[in-house]
């Protein structure tokens, strides 16, 4: 939140990179106003800048963490097939 805005962005790929140390890679596009805003905030996953890679017009940025939660009834947001989805628990679909 940025004075009760919200505040958030979509990174083109998430993976986990390693669990000792955690580290994960998020891949952002250049010159991104949001990824510079979130860089100077506190972060829903606790987590530090490791390493920048440039590749093409996208930065490839490996974050070590160092906390993550979960909420319970707040379900991740996906960007699949041009759209934006939310997940459904398992067993939850027919």
């Amino acid at each position: 939140m940025d004075q009760d805005n919200p505040v958030g962005m979509t990174a083109s790929a998430f993976v986990a990179v390693s669990l000792n140390p955690p580290l994960v890679s998020v891949c952002i596009k250049q010159g991104s106003w949001t990824w510079r805003r979130l860089r100077m905030r506190e972060h829903w996953l606790e987590c530090s800048v490791e390493t920048e890679i440039e590749a093409g017009d996208h930065d490839i940025v490996l974050f070590r963490l160092h906390r993550a939660a979960a909420v319970d009834g707040i379900m991740p947001l996906v960007f699949h097939s041009s759209d934006f989805h939310t997940l459904a628990p398992i067993g939850s679909v027919s």
